[in-house]
């Protein structure tokens, strides 16, 4: 991903020193982890998602209980 991203770094900060260069593209995967995992743990909150499950659509899905019509697919009875 450093080889996709590093363009449009370089392109709003300025083009970094070819030894910098150098040691970003020796990088392992892990490595950058391990040195970026300080300033990962600040922003590790609530994981990717801060909403709850069912809490934005429960009021918008309107939900029949008093005919259910079990000849169309989809439908289960008792």
């Amino acid at each position: 991903m450093l080889e996709l991203w590093l363009p449009h770094y370089e392109a709003e900060h300025g083009r970094l020193p070819a030894i910098v260069r150098k040691k970003l593209g020796a990088s392992s995967a892990a490595q950058t982890d391990r040195l970026l995992a300080s300033c990962k743990a600040q922003y590790k909150h609530r994981g990717r998602s801060g909403t709850k499950p069912g809490s934005l659509l429960k009021h918008h899905l309107p939900i029949r209980t008093d005919n259910w019509n079990l000849t169309k697919p989809g439908m289960v009875g008792s």
